[in-house]
């Protein structure tokens, strides 16, 4: 037999003295759990009773109350009054006032999206309304999820409301897919709600492949698109409320993590160290090098992440782990082994060639690293670590590829990466190999696709456009 999940607003008491009688906002059928969700007054009630409907409104006890009161709203005067209570734009200021004064403009201009964002945010998980989260299988998208549920727990604590149904889901792929807008849309059917269901995309990057499904989830639901990947021309981002640092003059050196931490300070938690922890998990130029503890963050949340199957990669036990400083350094410690033991052999079986620029190329086969690993590293999280040692010899002037199956991942120092244009050699790959293989990513950092057949010809093509030639 199923169970009914009531999330309800309390009524204030100014209106008619109906302090304790709820208006029901959703309704989920559920076989593990049951409550009623009451909001107003500094705290929570939770029901059980079915055979209700939407702006009922109910005494706590769940008894229908028939009164001649408008349940719409007193409904929408007490969730706002709720969603004020937070602070957002004030918080937001701040925030902006305090944050590196490097990317402190485009903090600024991004404010006036981050406080929408935060408000329809807030609004949708006060309401009850179902909420997807889909994060990238990255220290950045691990990031995202943390600093995002930082902010939901901090709304519970300040007694608003309970627990709500937030769906996690970490996704190894950058677009939003055909099968992940069917899941969606089979969890927003199991309720009824006043809000639109929300799906929040998180780092999962800004992909043409994603423009069907999101038409087709238009107007079903609310969409947060928080990124800091190039935008393609084409890119439908007019369905959703749609966040960029490159939209503002930004640079993508402001993490995906960075931005969620922002939209979380701005309900009024601190998720600082999720920023900084993201900006150097992303190698950002913004990456406070001497911050140990956010070294150590990064190091842990992007192994973590690394398998999709892994519990701990849900941001409540991710976010225990970060403040459970025993736990911390324990993983870390475990992690720097695996990475040193990797580096190691990388290093010695690295190809070494001359680019343009006057730079270095390393060109790596992770095939003939994979089989001395229990799982660890993976691909992209090497290359990053080899690449920043190898820059860090050179002084700049670095470009770093390694290769696993049908992926190939590339890093480039900063100074060089302007010239050598990452991106628009990536789209030259494309056109010569008549959209065979695909990739995407930043000026510094990015992957391409070559397919289970393709390695060979792929990487043929990106050492000839970085000039490369063997010593």
């Amino acid at each position: 037999m199923s169970r009914t999940i009531l999330h309800t607003i309390t009524l204030k008491k100014d209106f008619m003295d109906l302090e304790n009688l709820l208006v029901v906002s959703a309704i989920s059928k559920n076989t593990s759990a049951a409550n009623a969700t009451a909001l107003g007054h500094g705290r929570s009630r939770q029901i059980q009773k079915g055979q209700l409907n939407l702006l009922d409104i109910i005494d706590l006890d769940g008894k229908i109350q028939f009164l001649k009161i408008n349940p719409k709203h007193i409904y929408e005067t007490n969730l706002s009054s709720a969603i004020n209570a937070l602070g957002i734009k004030e918080n937001l200021k701040f925030l902006c006032d305090s944050c590196d004064i490097r990317y402190r403009d485009i903090a600024l201009k991004m404010s006036g999206m981050l406080a929408l964002a935060a408000e329809k945010m807030c609004r949708a998980y006060l309401s009850g309304t179902p909420i997807i989260i889909r994060y990238h299988n990255d220290g950045d998208g691990m990031s995202c999820a943390i600093a995002l549920y930082r902010a939901f727990m901090h709304i519970n604590g300040l007694g608003m409301c309970d627990g709500r149904a937030v769906t996690w889901i970490m996704s190894k792929e950058i677009s939003y897919s055909k099968d992940a807008l069917e899941l969606d849309l089979s969890i927003a059917r199991s309720y009824l709600s006043i809000e639109k269901p929300m799906l929040i995309m998180a780092d999962m990057g800004t992909n043409l492949d994603s423009n069907d499904s999101i038409k087709k989830l238009s107007g079903q639901f609310d969409i947060l698109w928080l990124d800091h990947h190039s935008k393609p021309a084409g890119f439908d981002s007019a369905s959703s409320i749609y966040i960029n640092p490159l939209d503002f003059n930004g640079t993508s050196s402001m993490s995906a993590g960075l931005i969620c931490s922002m939209l979380a300070n701005a309900v009024g938690t601190d998720a600082n160290d999720i920023a900084q922890a993201s900006l150097i998990s992303d190698f950002s130029m913004y990456a406070d090098s001497s911050n140990k503890r956010a070294h150590m963050i990064a190091t842990v949340v992007d192994y973590l992440s690394a398998k999709l199957d892994n519990p701990n990669a849900r941001p409540m036990a991710a976010d225990g782990i970060i403040r459970d400083e025993n736990k911390l350094i324990m993983i870390y410690n475990e992690v720097s082994e695996m990475f040193e033991k990797a580096i190691e052999i990388g290093s010695k079986i690295a190809r070494k060639y001359a680019g343009m620029n006057n730079c270095s190329i390393y060109v790596v086969d992770f095939g003939k690293i994979a089989p001395e690993l229990y799982g660890y590293p993976l691909p992209g999280r090497f290359t990053s670590r080899l690449h920043n040692i190898r820059e860090q010899k050179n002084n700049g002037s670095t470009i770093t590829v390694v290769y696993y199956k049908s992926y190939i991942s590339i890093r480039v120092s900063r100074d060089i990466s302007k010239a050598t244009d990452l991106l628009g050699i990536i789209d030259r790959i494309r056109d010569a190999s008549d959209g065979r293989f695909s990739g995407g990513g930043h000026m510094e950092a990015a992957s391409i696709k070559a397919g289970d057949s393709g390695m060979d010809e792929a990487l043929s093509l990106l050492l000839g456009y970085l000039g490369a030639a063997k010593l």
